[in-house]
């Protein structure tokens, strides 16, 4: 379960970075000033290390260090081709994607 938890946390780290960025000095979200946005790269950064924690709970060794960068780079990529596409999509799966993890986990039970 911890493993589901930590992709959920890293998709949604993903995200705040992506919201957060500030191209040409203007935020991707208008209400995000530059107080916000850095409140927000704080906290993905946070979700990372969590991320990162849980995984190397659930997997002990250096799968964590495997793993978690590669999620990363994966929901980056997603984010980037999806956002200009289907930005209401984009953010819906966002939303959904902590919830959907934990329930995915909570079947998954130990062997997910």
């Amino acid at each position: 379960m911890k493993p589901a938890v930590a992709l959920g946390l890293l998709c949604l780290a993903s995200a705040l970075f992506y919201a957060a960025d500030r191209p040409r000095g203007v935020a991707r979200w208008p209400f995000f000033t530059l107080t916000y946005c850095r409140i927000a790269c704080a906290a993905a950064l946070a979700l990372v290390i969590a991320g990162g924690v849980l995984w190397n709970a659930g997997e002990p060794g250096p799968a964590a260090f495997l793993a978690v960068p590669v999620a990363l780079m994966a929901f980056g990529t997603l984010l980037t081709l999806l956002a200009p596409v289907a930005p209401r999509l984009l953010w819906a799966l966002v939303a959904i994607s902590l919830p959907l993890s934990v329930l995915l986990g909570y079947l998954g039970g130990q062997h997910g």
